[in-house]
């Protein structure tokens, strides 16, 4: 429950640290809470322990020092050894396949072989647990190393079960490990597909975006090709209030959102996206009435669609931008390095712009 606290306080200051401004008050721990999470954590501590304390509590003390308390386990590990291989493959071969392939089944081999695998070595460990404390240990002298190996070997089984946390722990980090790092690959791999471009600006807090000026110095830089910014706002369709981005001719250069038509040529038009345009049964040069708070309501054509939507289901060019909407908010400014610059080079010249406006950060 204090962890719960601490954790949930350090969430809140490194929201606001990187600029998306939560409320300012307490953190509101509701006595529920506390409840429930003593009950919870108690509960599943004593089920946990409520099997193996029971099998114990059965076992005479001497039990472990002799081998006449020590079921017969040959037969039973011939079938955990055959179960658990057939398992173990099974799923490597699941794991395999799901790798190889490049549909929508890979995911879903790679999961259902990961988990067989996982399952066939839990199953298998009793019959390992012997081969390796015969191995492990060998090497320690006296008394104390014979007793620990013989009473390893004379019950696999209960070897097994000890180990049997620390494998799961092990493998719950790996999991962790591995799946945030495929996150990570993932997200820069779109990022690298979707913005070419070579430098990227945002503003620290999202409420106030990156000041027009910027946009203004960096083309007055040697060592920048394009600038250009994706400004958003807020249009009405259908009585429905939605996001919308604007983009100037260039934007193709440090944005690839993937549209239809060349977003140069797009004056008065609206560009939806690919899956908007099937919900809403759309088509391109349809055309619909859009609000703008600024000036109303305007009959605008689809002038074409797209893929990308990582700023907005709906893009319009920037001359629609400046005739409907009275303030230039920029979420994002692109600059494409020319030929021949280095993007040490580039840095080092952003540098003294960026030392005028504390509250952006370069990517």
């Amino acid at each position: 429950v204090f962890a719960g606290i601490g954790v949930a306080t350090g969430i809140k200051s490194a929201m606001n640290a990187g600029g998306f401004g939560l409320p300012d008050g307490p953190l509101t721990v509701e006595f529920r809470t506390v409840v429930i999470g003593m009950v919870v954590g108690i509960v599943v501590t004593l089920v946990s322990a409520l099997l193996p304390a029971r099998r114990a509590a059965t076992v005479p003390p001497v039990a472990a020092m002799t081998e006449a308390a020590a079921p017969a386990t040959g037969r039973s590990l011939h079938r955990r050894s055959i179960a658990g291989t057939i398992t173990a493959v099974a799923g490597g071969a699941s794991l395999a396949v799901g790798l190889v392939l490049e549909n929508g089944a890979s995911l879903t081999l790679v999961a259902l072989g990961s988990l067989a695998i996982f399952v066939g070595v839990s199953v298998l460990a009793p019959v390992f647990a012997i081969p390796i404390a015969k191995v492990l240990g060998r090497p320690l002298p006296g008394i104390t190393g014979d007793l620990a190996r013989e009473n390893t070997i004379r019950q696999p089984r209960r070897t097994a079960s000890t180990a049997a946390a620390l494998m799961i722990g092990v493998a719950l980090v790996s999991f962790v490990s591995i799946f945030a790092a495929s996150i990570k690959a993932t997200v820069s791999d779109t990022l690298e597909g979707a913005f070419p471009a070579d430098l990227a600006f945002q503003s620290t807090n999202f409420t106030v975006g990156v000041t027009p000026e910027l946009e203004t110095n960096l083309e007055a830089l040697d060592e920048f090709d394009v600038v250009s910014a994706v400004r958003t706002g807020f249009i009405r369709i259908d009585g429905e209030e939605l996001n919308v981005a604007a983009v100037d001719r260039d934007v193709e250069a440090v944005y690839d959102m993937e549209p239809s038509i060349e977003v140069s040529s797009l004056d008065s038009g609206l560009l939806v996206a690919e899956t908007v345009l099937d919900e809403r049964g759309w088509a391109v040069g349809d055309t619909v009435d859009v609000e703008y708070a600024a000036t109303g309501v305007v009959s605008t054509e689809i002038a074409g669609t797209f893929e990308d939507q990582t700023f907005a289901n709906y893009i319009i060019s920037l001359e629609t931008y400046q005739a409907h909407f009275p303030t230039d908010q920029i979420a994002l400014t692109f600059a494409s390095l020319a030929d021949g610059v280095e993007i040490e080079s580039g840095q080092a010249a952003v540098e003294e712009v960026l030392a005028a406006y504390p509250n952006l950060d370069m990517n």
